[in-house]
């Protein structure tokens, strides 16, 4: 450790490796305290010292004789109370330097750790009420950059990974097709590899770009009346090629369960961006239902809440799964993770909480739900 730093582990939390070291050099905030203590010090000196010489002054000395500060003996005494009232100031910030800043440099030591990058720094929540709210809000503010800076990795990774799969396939199989005595039927089966893998590149990097998008979205915009029953029919009729692929039944209710009929629901909204959120929904439920399977949606609206109930024949979603299955690049079931990239429930959940509504996964003893509530805004 350096010279002019000082170990002040005894203010981390016991065991905290991550001890702030704190430099003794005041500086700026040393000397604008000394100015003002001094001045406060020499100003009250003065008034007191003023006040007793001059009444002594005129009961002893008499208003005709030389002013009181011409008298050597006062003089001395003037000089001598001045020196001890800059000592005692001295004194007195020294103290109140180390005491009163201490936590203000502790703050500015650990600041500077985070500024280079270690995000695990902690302060110890002590001191008078304002400090101790301080240092609580500099470790949340601590606590919180490390999350994010771990999901920033996180991503990274997962998003080289992802780009990287595809890419190594292309180029291998390109490879093998420069193959001259390769059978038409092999060349085909490659073509039709490279063709598969360019067209999940391409659609990789189309929902990155749409991620980027709606997560710097801050203010929803473009908000209108539109007929989401309507909407929805048209994505479940636009996507009947992905049904056709594995025979999937698909079926839509909507108005309260047992009601009279049908009913055109209304909805407040983004209407293109929650044109997306269903068809996200949608791809996830085919992709992890089986060949002849089902999937239902049920959308109905109560009170000022509109609900939409996606449910699908295939496997259950584990507790497990549903805590990350809203995450980026998120596959509960490895075995599909050829079928998609990860980012549609992420997608997915960033409009609708743009919406000021919740999106999360149900319980149910079959299959599996997921639940979309939008706030209906009259």
């Amino acid at each position: 450790m350096d010279s002019d730093k000082e170990s002040i582990t005894e203010d981390v939390f016991p065991g905290d490796r991550n001890a702030v070291s704190e430099k003794t050099d005041f500086r700026s905030e040393f000397g604008l305290m000394i100015l003002l203590v001094v001045i406060l010090v020499l100003i009250v000196a003065m008034s007191i010292f003023f006040a007793f010489s001059g009444t002594h002054w005129m009961m002893h000395r008499g208003p005709h004789r030389h002013g009181f500060m011409e008298d050597p003996v006062f003089f001395g005494w003037f000089l001598r109370f001045t020196v001890l009232a800059v000592l005692i100031a001295f004194v007195v910030i020294l103290i109140m330097s180390r005491f009163m800043l201490k936590p203000i440099h502790r703050l500015t030591a650990a600041a500077d750790r985070i500024s280079r990058g270690d995000y695990t720094v902690r302060v110890r929540e002590s001191g008078p009420s304002e400090i101790r709210r301080l240092n609580r809000s500099f470790n949340h503010m601590a606590e919180e950059l490390g999350g994010v800076e771990m999901l920033r990795s996180d991503f990274i990774n997962k998003f080289a990974h992802e780009f990287k799969t595809p890419i190594v396939s292309i180029r291998g199989f390109a490879k093998l097709l420069k193959r001259e005595d390769l059978e038409p039927g092999k060349r085909r089966e490659y073509l039709d590899i490279i063709i598969k893998e360019s067209e999940r590149l391409a659609g990789l990097s189309g929902s990155v770009l749409q991620m980027a998008k709606v997560e710097k979205q801050v203010i929803l915009s473009e908000v209108a009346w539109f007929n989401v029953s309507e909407q929805i029919r048209l994505v479940i009729a636009q996507m009947m090629e992905k049904w056709q692929q594995k025979d999937v039944t698909v079926s839509m209710e909507t108005g309260p369960r047992n009601g009279p009929g049908e009913q055109e629901l209304l909805l407040t909204g983004n209407e293109e961006m929650l044109r997306q959120v269903w068809i996200n929904i949608l791809d996830n439920a085919y992709k992890f239902t089986p060949a002849h399977g089902e999937i239902r949606v049920y959308i109905h609206i109560e009170g000022n809440i509109f609900t939409a109930d996606v449910w699908d024949s295939g496997p259950q979603i584990t507790p497990e799964t549903a805590a990350r299955m809203f995450d980026k690049f998120y596959q509960g079931d490895s075995s599909r993770a050829t079928e998609g990239n990860g980012l549609g429930l992420a997608i997915a959940k960033k409009i609708v909480h743009l919406h000021g509504g919740g999106i999360g996964a149900l319980p149910v003893r079959d299959g599996a739900t997921i639940r979309i509530q939008l706030p209906v805004r009259k």
